[in-house]
């Protein structure tokens, strides 16, 4: 649950720092009370509420240290996208680092996932001509709404010093790829647009090379139509599946431990 984005009125990341303060996932999902420095609240509910028991596993999306930290303190799964393959990478091993040496558990392949844009078509030519346009304009349209001052920096609050600072380059998320090319794209893994077995091969380099066995197909992006969508998921579920049903992902981290 989140009350307020980090870039809060009321002192940019501290409302933010002490929403995580607040249970979540709860026990029981009840209402209940809050009373702390940013935040005064009688009733907090949790809607709609899990028909399951005992809760569904919960993902929190996060490119900071101290998010990935608190998720692990509190055993909630990592989710990722927006990002390069290699930098998804980079934060999988700090969260699983950080659970094992400071939290007391291990976290394995299903305590992560990545999203992704996921187009299928008969050929890769095909595919890139069917999706393309969709998926250059999809984050410009998805999250190009924000002011024209939008920060993202240490300087204005956005980031400690220490979010990002786990990563050998500078992080790049969905504000800098908003004018990145197709090529671009594929190339850092944010989008898998093409045949089955492009389509195939490049979710299995990405689950061995992050150390997870989940990737979530983002179908939708851009205005593409029904038509399209329906056209590959349909390819998704009669061609990539079977195929990556068929294949044992072998995470390397996973392995060596098995081996010892």
């Amino acid at each position: 649950m989140r009350l307020a984005g980090l870039n809060d009125e009321r002192g940019t990341r501290a409302p933010a720092l002490e929403d995580r303060q607040l249970p979540f996932p709860p026990a029981e999902p009840e209402p209940f009370e809050h009373h702390g420095k940013y935040w005064n609240l009688d009733y907090v509910a949790f809607l709609p509420r899990p028909l399951q028991k005992p809760i569904p596993e919960t993902w929190i999306p996060s490119i900071s240290a101290e998010s990935m930290e608190w998720a692990a303190k509190n055993r909630i799964c990592l989710a990722a996208s927006w990002s390069p393959s290699e930098q998804v990478a980079e934060s999988f091993e700090y969260y699983r680092r950080y659970a094992s040496e400071h939290c007391g558990w291990q976290a394995g392949p299903q305590h992560c996932v990545v999203s992704r844009d996921i187009y299928v078509g008969e050929t890769n030519a095909i595919a890139r001509a069917e999706a393309e346009k969709d998926l250059l304009v999809g984050p410009a349209e998805e999250f190009g709404g924000s002011p024209a001052n939008y920060g993202r920096s240490v300087a204005d609050g956005y980031f400690s010093k220490q979010a990002t600072a786990f990563k050998k380059g500078e992080h790049i998320g969905v504000m800098e790829i908003k004018n990145w090319s197709f090529e671009q794209l594929q190339e850092a893994g944010i989008s898998i647009v093409g045949d089955p077995d492009y389509v195939t091969e490049q979710i299995l380099r990405q689950c061995r090379m992050m150390g997870t066995d989940k990737i979530m197909m983002r179908p939708v992006f851009g205005r593409l139509r029904l038509s399209q969508v329906k056209k590959s998921l349909e390819l998704m579920a009669k061609e990539v599946l079977p195929n990556l049903n068929k294949e044992k992902i072998v995470i390397p981290a996973q392995a060596a431990v098995t081996a010892l």
